[in-house]
């Protein structure tokens, strides 16, 4: 996901593609306020090559969860049935996801994923009432909208914002400041802001305090 040149890039990129750092998730699961459930099945809902799914399982390591993995290029499929702890490979539109989308049907333990900027609000809505936890890489800015204000005001995720700021062009950095975004369970009226460090020599000892 990047925000800088939105017009410019869906004209040369319609899918939007832009793989995740691998540090970028491991800073998330390295954070002491993030606890995810590995009980159970995790899912991809834009999978893209599986950069998310690589860095969890790497980072938990035979801990890792098994996942359900959905992308809507069907050229990223092979590469994700050949990448460790997928059981499955789902060519879908993430917008359109439901409990009928995989047999035998699951509910997921957590979902994880960094989608299209301009297709957010569809795959979280579609997303949110099919895992325990949905935890997504959005811009902060997102949030802004009001149109979103009334869902969001009863069910506010806790707030992981990057430090520093990512550039998902590889070069430089993006313009906007960007998050994990975590959603429990549990529909809150309230939430928790932290920072997630995850350059190299980072570590969760440098987390600050909960602002």
């Amino acid at each position: 996901m990047s925000r800088t040149n939105v017009a410019k890039r869906k004209k040369k990129d319609p899918l939007e593609f832009f793989a995740t750092n691998p540090l970028v998730t491991k800073g998330l699961l390295s954070c002491p306020f993030v606890h995810l459930p590995l009980d159970g099945p995790w899912l991809e809902p834009c999978a893209g090559d599986g950069a998310i799914i690589k860095a969890v399982t790497e980072f938990y390591g035979e801990r890792a969860p098994v996942w359900d993995a959905v992308d809507i290029d069907r050229s990223h499929a092979e590469a994700l049935r050949q990448t460790p702890n997928i059981e499955r490979v789902l060519i879908q539109d993430a917008r359109t996801l439901s409990t009928k989308s995989f047999s035998p049907h699951r509910r997921w333990r957590v979902c994880l994923t960094n989608p299209a900027f301009s297709i957010a609000g569809p795959v979280l809505a579609a997303v949110r009432p099919l895992a325990d936890y949905t935890v997504m890489l959005l811009r902060v800015g997102w949030f802004e909208a009001k149109h979103r204000y009334q869902w969001l005001s009863r069910d506010m995720p806790d707030q992981g914002t990057l430090n520093p700021r990512p550039s998902f062009r590889r070069k430089g950095s993006d313009s906007a400041v960007y998050g994990w975004f975590l959603w429990t369970p549990e529909r809150r009226m309230e939430a928790r802001f932290f920072l997630v460090p995850w350059r190299d020599g980072m570590t969760s000892s440098a987390q600050g305090e909960l602002l």
